[in-house]
């Protein structure tokens, strides 16, 4: 099974390789290489969720021609790039706080391709910023 390799750079934590992937059509692999090919996508989706998450918190609060940050996300911001509903995004910015600020600890498993997003969530009734 061919599998793409991971890459890494400097020493930050976006610099943390990739979970390698199969390129293969899983029409043409054994049962063993069907199983490991769908575990290892899962693993990089959940990863890739972690950096969107990331790239969100960020972006909701970045300011123009600057590096400095607002205390508090916008999910407006989010909304405008993305073409969500200002729920919507207000919703993904609870999620990726929750995940990368208060509980560190879902993010860092999120980051490692263990805990996928939906499990990080809140509950639909409660979404504060």
């Amino acid at each position: 099974m061919a599998v793409e390799a991971g890459f890494s750079g400097g020493g930050g934590v976006f610099d943390t390789p990739l979970p390698a992937v199969p390129w293969t059509d899983p029409r043409d692999a054994c049962g063993q290489e069907c199983e490991a090919g769908l575990v290892a996508w899962q693993a990089r989706l959940v990863h890739d969720e972690w950096r969107r998450a990331c790239w969100m918190l960020e972006t909701a609060r970045a300011r123009a021609d600057t590096v400095e940050r607002w205390p508090e996300p916008d999910p407006r911001v989010i909304a405008a790039c993305l073409g969500w509903s200002v729920a919507m995004a207000a919703s993904r910015l609870e999620t990726a706080s929750g995940a990368l600020q208060r509980l560190p600890r879902l993010g860092e498993a999120m980051r490692e391709g263990r805990l996928e997003q939906a499990k990080v969530e809140p509950p639909r009734s409660v979404v504060r910023l």
